[in-house]
């Protein structure tokens, strides 16, 4: 009877020390690329920064009340000084380091948005970069994207010296630069 399920252990120890399956890779590449998305994406970051923002209030409450307990203590002669509490400012460093990483991202994730909106508003048609997969709906070729680009830069540059030549003909109107 013994015999059976020391058997039995030995041949489950081997299928323990095989490769992953499939779905373990799967698992695997994907929280790889969870946190890469998580270095790359401000709002990520702010997801995963305001639990510890939490904790760091927390903290900084805990050991206010244990410093306000403690003074207290003092302030009526019941106990000495001598007793050590975790420093104030410390925590308070570490609540404005994790408060200045927040806004940080925020300004970021703002500044995303913008750029964002900005191509949105002049490129309004979407860019197809695959060179393998066909044209979906309205997006443009690549072809199609770098032809819009260069007109838009010749427009830029004819605006350019619109205003440079309406700069040079107000500074040389007599009194121009006299007020």
């Amino acid at each position: 009877m013994a015999a059976a399920p020391q058997s039995g252990q030995l041949q489950q120890q081997p299928q323990q020390n095989q490769a992953p399956g499939p779905s373990q890779l799967q698992q695997q590449q994907q929280a790889q690329l969870q946190q890469q998305q998580q270095d790359v994406d401000p709002v990520a970051k702010l997801k995963v920064l305001t639990p510890h923002l939490k904790e760091s209030l927390t903290m900084i409450m805990k050991i206010a009340a244990q410093n306000f307990h403690q003074n207290a203590q003092i302030d009526n002669c019941s106990k000495s000084s001598e007793a050590t509490v975790q420093r104030f400012d410390k925590s308070l460093e570490e609540f404005f380091a994790i408060c200045d990483q927040i806004e940080m991202n925020i300004k970021l994730a703002l500044e995303c948005n913008n750029v964002n909106a900005d191509s949105t508003k002049n490129t309004p048609v979407l860019v197809h970069t695959s060179k393998s997969d066909p044209q979906q709906g309205e997006a443009q070729s690549y072809t199609q994207y770098v032809s819009t680009v260069k007109t838009q830069v010749t427009h830029a540059k004819e605006l350019r010296d619109m205003l440079l030549d309406c700069a040079r003909k107000i500074s040389e109107r007599p009194g121009a630069g006299v007020h």
